[in-house]
């Protein structure tokens, strides 16, 4: 007769949830769920321009259409969403082509470089 031990049990739940946690993980890599241009700017914690620039320089993946209105539409798959925060865990302003130095804007707005006063 085998004796089951309370640490027999607690070793065997542990093993357990250990794969759990694995079959999790790779499910949300293989993810064929898709959140809207909005909800990817969220997740990132960036604006929806800056995500843009990245899907046209192609550092992430993107799903394009047109709704009922001809407007076209941008769908991101989590599992694309993920992959692109392990790549880069920080977007710098280089990356961003779409932003606009101040000096930039000033030159633009008024025709003149902006003034520096000490």
């Amino acid at each position: 007769m085998t004796l089951i031990t309370t640490q027999m049990i607690y070793e065997e739940l542990q093993e357990t949830k250990k794969l759990v946690y694995k079959l999790l993980e790779k499910d949300a890599e293989y993810s064929i769920n898709e959140i809207s241009l909005d909800k990817a700017a969220k997740l990132l914690h960036v604006g929806s321009d800056t995500v843009l620039g990245c899907v046209h320089n192609g550092k992430l993946k993107a799903r394009t259409y047109r709704d009922k209105n001809k407007v076209k539409r941008y769908r991101f798959r989590l599992a694309d969403i993920r992959e692109f925060q392990k790549r880069s865990s920080t977007l710098t302003i280089e990356e961003r082509p779409e932003v606009e130095s101040a000096e930039a804007m000033a030159e633009r707005i008024f025709g003149t470089k902006k003034k520096r006063t000490a």
